[in-house]
């Protein structure tokens, strides 16, 4: 009984954003959220704040403003985008149908696919996260259905197929047959 006891308490210890969503569902039957506590709310009905996405939006903006010069450590800006060659923008779309928007990034070329370099999430415990980022070449794609193609340099040139999933903040892999296309899609510049 003692073990039971011990168990229960390592898995109910520790820090509230460490746990996985099935420990919320069980922690707030024990210790309830708080009602009057936004953040709380927030997390609990799976609301984020209306326009999560526009400071990371500003902060791209302002780095093609400032010429990179409010570059994070945390939240560093790729060679490629820093390259006056390239063009990227962005796209706000909710991928998994929850109705929280997710927020890509990508290149604005004449290529006949949008190639994307980072997709931000609202992670229901810590707030706007960068969830993929991808550089040196490599990209990832939207597919119909808002499948994500990511493409990557395993040895040879591989290509993964993903679907965001909002109630985990992660992105899986699925087996699709046949292959989905990559759409070319319109993004608002930075610039």
């Amino acid at each position: 009984m003692a073990v039971v006891f011990l168990l229960l308490g390592a898995i109910l210890g520790g820090t509230y954003a460490a746990k996985p969503v099935w420990f919320y569902r069980i922690y707030n039957i024990i210790d309830p959220p708080d009602p009057t506590d936004e953040a709380d709310m927030r997390r609990l009905n799976k609301v984020p704040p209306k326009d999560w996405y526009d400071e990371t939006i500003k902060y791209y903006k302002e780095g093609y403003a400032t010429n990179w010069a409010n570059e994070r450590g945390d939240l560093p800006f790729s060679e490629e985008m820093k390259d006056e060659k390239n063009t990227f923008g962005y796209l706000i779309r909710d991928l998994d149908g929850d109705g929280v928007e997710e927020l890509m990034i990508g290149l604005i070329d004449d290529k006949p696919e949008t190639r994307f370099t980072e997709i931000y999430i609202w992670h229901f415990d810590m707030g706007a996260r960068r969830t993929w980022s991808t550089g040196d070449g490599h990209y990832m794609y939207l597919c119909e259905d808002n499948i994500v193609r990511s493409d990557s340099w395993k040895g040879s040139e591989v290509s993964e197929y993903m679907k965001y999933n909002g109630e985990n903040n992660a992105m899986t892999y699925v087996q699709v047959s046949p292959e989905p296309t990559p759409q070319k899609i319109e993004l608002t510049p930075f610039k």
